[in-house]
């Protein structure tokens, strides 16, 4: 599920301020330029930009979803950047704050949603009311062959009234349609992260455990590194993000540094 397509839903629901959201503009505009410098494996220029944008937005939580949502998708990219880097402790801790967030997030648009989904159900009922009073006169004079100048007027009347009663219909159902995309979305999107973060504790676990096989960190390397380099089948993103684990392990480890110089010079396959 895109960030671009909640915003969507969430437009459409008319859930936020009528003054234009600068966060989601900062994301849109940026997250072409991010995805290019993360595929050429330029991690550090992401976290740094993207830190930036996250740092001035600080002093002021944000009460618009929208701007929620664009602060939980720069979050996504900077955890991605962290862990691009090797840094997996802080990508797992910035996916922490963004599965919070998302939550957070889901209540907010929740409470909003009720007195939407309230007031489009009541404007079902009353439009719904007066085209069922309404309709019965106009079928009536539909079906007089010739009309007065005022049964014509009237007519017109009732045609322009129902069929703007039954748009009103229309229109509110759509709006309750949408706002349950979007939570369903939203929902969806969460539970993405939080099985995200579980994948990534239980690596951070299992290289403890692995660890303790070796006599020494650079014992461990070593068998790290053939194992990145016979798992092609592995996404480039993930082989990427443990050689560049294992530089961190030990930065003076030349191996190591190869086999991360040698992946960030080929081409991401994207997943």
């Amino acid at each position: 599920m895109t960030v671009r397509y909640l915003w969507g839903l969430l437009a459409s629901a008319v859930v936020w301020s009528q003054s234009p959201a600068p966060l989601p503009s900062v994301f849109t505009q940026n997250i072409g330029h991010w995805e290019t410098l993360l595929d050429k494996g330029l991690s550090t220029s992401v976290r740094k930009e993207v830190l930036a944008h996250i740092e001035k937005r600080k002093i002021n939580t944000p009460a618009d979803p929208n701007e929620n949502l664009a602060l939980i998708a720069l979050k996504k990219v900077l955890s991605r950047a962290f862990i691009l880097e090797g840094n997996w402790e802080d990508g797992l801790r910035h996916l922490d704050e963004v599965l919070e967030s998302s939550r957070d997030n889901i209540q907010s648009v929740e409470e909003i949603y009720a007195k939407l989904k309230n007031d489009n159900e009541n404007k079902i009922k009353t439009s719904q009311e007066s085209i069922d009073k309404y309709n019965p006169y106009l079928q009536d004079l539909q079906s007089i062959r010739q009309l007065t100048l005022d049964q014509k007027k009237r007519k017109q009347e009732l045609e322009v009234f129902i069929s703007d009663q039954r748009a009103a219909v229309t229109q509110s159902i759509k709006n309750i349609e949408t706002m349950n995309q979007t939570l369903k979305a939203l929902r969806q999107d969460k539970d993405v992260i939080a099985e995200r973060i579980l994948n990534w504790r239980v690596l951070l676990e299992q290289e403890k455990k692995d660890q303790k096989k070796y006599k020494s960190t650079k014992e461990f390397i070593n068998a790290r590194i053939q194992q990145i380099k016979a798992d092609t089948s592995k996404p480039l993103f993930d082989r990427r993000a443990y050689a560049a684990r294992l530089v961190q392990l030990d930065p003076a480890h030349v191996p190591a540094r190869k086999l991360w110089g040698t992946l960030l010079n080929t081409s991401m396959r994207r997943r």
